[in-house]
């Protein structure tokens, strides 16, 4: 992944879960939900919306991708190793000016989901200007941004369970200039805010995910010192109440 592209898909990704719902992103387009949890028993599949605020069309390209736990950053679909067990329907469309759509996610497989634990992907919409053949004719650079959203599988034997039911099943060490997360429960921990005594994590750093069952290691100056509070980021992208612990 090029660092042009992980800086973009980063801020896109930070604003897509801080912002209230049908936010505006930063090109022009509203999302429906911050986030997306697929239920195992739910036979109808799951849905992402989202709506054209631009001046002109575009058309969406749509896919579904895995995503890199170490990083919590989507892959590559030309370079991930399984095929992703779902499909997002239709794979392209051209979105009005004003037009709300909404595109339908099925699961096509079990690879790669566990029954015990949450398992991760994201959808990819991008969207491409209906201008591009009149820019591409004239030699004009036009940038096609693509925009993700986390989509979250969560099995029958989970889906009773909520973020903030289980925030303070995080468990924390420090490890010479690494705070070390510990997530012991079975649904993947996204921090809305994670803070050791006045030191505030930056939001450039939050964007790693812990998996279930799993450490994930973010970086700790010497002089932070003192509680680890934090705030997890639940099923709607809204902030759980803070919780507190000693390092």
């Amino acid at each position: 992944m090029s660092i042009r592209r992980l800086i973009t898909f980063i801020l896109l990704l930070i604003l897509s879960q801080t912002l209230p719902a049908y936010a505006e992103t930063p090109v022009g387009f509203r999302f429906s939900n911050m986030r997306i949890v697929f239920l195992e028993k739910v036979n109808g599949g799951a849905f992402v919306e989202l709506e054209n605020a631009n001046k002109d069309p575009y058309l969406i390209q749509s896919w579904i991708v895995a995503a890199d736990e170490q990083t919590g950053l989507p892959m590559d679909k030309n370079t991930q190793q399984s095929a992703v067990p779902f499909v997002i329907t239709p794979p392209l469309h051209r979105l009005e000016v004003g037009e709300r759509y909404r595109w339908r996610i099925q699961r096509v497989g079990n690879q790669g989901l566990a029954s015990d634990r949450e398992s991760i992907f994201y959808v990819a919409l991008k969207a491409i200007p209906t201008t591009d053949k009149q820019a591409q004719d004239k030699g004009e650079f036009v940038l096609s941004p693509v925009i993700y959203q986390k989509l979250l599988y969560r099995p029958a034997a989970l889906e009773e369970l909520r973020t903030d039911m289980l925030a303070d099943k995080a468990t924390f060490r420090r490890e010479g200039n690494q705070l070390v997360v510990r997530n012991d429960s079975p649904l993947y921990m996204t921090f809305a805010t994670l803070q050791v005594g006045d030191y505030q994590m930056p939001e450039s750093e939050l964007y790693k995910m812990v998996p279930p069952f799993a450490e994930q290691r973010y970086p700790l100056p010497a002089s932070a010192k003192g509680n680890v509070m934090w705030r997890l980021l639940n099923e709607y992208g809204i902030a759980t109440k803070a919780e507190l612990k000693p390092l």
